[in-house]
């Protein structure tokens, strides 16, 4: 994936990085302070999975909630009912394997770590799926949704 189908839709742009990295890998966000005061907090430091190469603007109307230290739109949110995340939340650890061979050429060509991955989803397989419930469930019920 890696398009963030939300700011698309809302004349963002998206794009390649500007720097022309690929942000792939287990890895922690930094909360704006905008993002401090929604459910996503809840992650905490819990690494989420980032697996793209693209970027894209903060739509306008839109809150700027997270970052990371390559990508610094990891999620926004437009009032109570749009939630734009950059980084995969749905992803599950414990089936992580099928998503390195299915990336295989990819992720050697950018010099990616196949074994660290391997490893950080063993790792997170449990505190990650707890954490992203936990989270997405707030966000759902804060917003009567």
């Amino acid at each position: 994936m890696g398009r963030n189908f939300f700011s698309r839709i809302m004349d963002g742009r998206v794009g390649p990085m500007s720097h022309g990295k690929k942000e792939i890998g287990f890895g922690p966000l930094h909360f704006t302070a905008e993002g401090q005061h929604t459910p996503l907090v809840l992650l905490g430091d819990t690494p989420v999975l980032h697996w793209h190469g693209d970027e894209f603007d903060i739509p306008e109307g839109a809150v700027r909630l997270a970052e990371t230290d390559l990508c610094p739109n990891q999620a926004f949110s437009i009032g109570n009912h749009v939630l734009g995340l950059q980084f995969h939340l749905e992803a599950d650890p414990t089936v992580i394997e099928s998503w390195l061979v299915g990336h295989c050429a990819e992720l050697c060509n950018t010099g990616i770590d196949i074994f660290k991955i391997r490893e950080d989803a063993q790792t997170f397989s449990e505190s990650l799926p707890v954490a992203g419930k936990k989270a997405m469930t707030a966000w759902l019920e804060s917003n009567s949704l």
